[in-house]
C-alpha cells in the first residue's frame, strides 16, 4: 500500500490507537534524526522504503587490508 493515507489505514482495519504510536514513533525517529518510515511500514501494512547508500561500506577484506592483532 504506497502511501497509504490514514484514512485508507482506519478502512483497511488499523486502529487509531497504532496509528497515533505510529506518529509518536515517526516523532521519536525525528528527534533522534534517524531515517523517518511512513505509518503504513510502522503498523505493517506497507513494505520500508529502501535506502540507497552513495557511499558503500569499504572493502576491509581484499588487499591491502590490516589485521587487528590481539596481544
Amino acid at each position: 500500500m504506497p502511501s497509504a493515507t490514514i484514512h485508507e489505514l482506519r478502512r483497511s482495519g488499523v486502529s487509531a490507537e497504532d496509528i497515533e504510536l505510529a506518529k509518536a514513533t515517526q516523532e521519536a525517529q525525528r528527534g533522534t534524526s534517524a531515517p523517518v518510515q511512513s505509518i503504513g511500514a510502522i503498523v505493517g501494512v506497507s513494505e520500508a522504503r529502501q535506502r540507497h547508500n552513495p557511499t558503500p561500506p569499504a572493502d576491509l577484506t581484499g588487499p591491502g587490508a590490516t589485521q587487528a592483532r590481539c596481544l
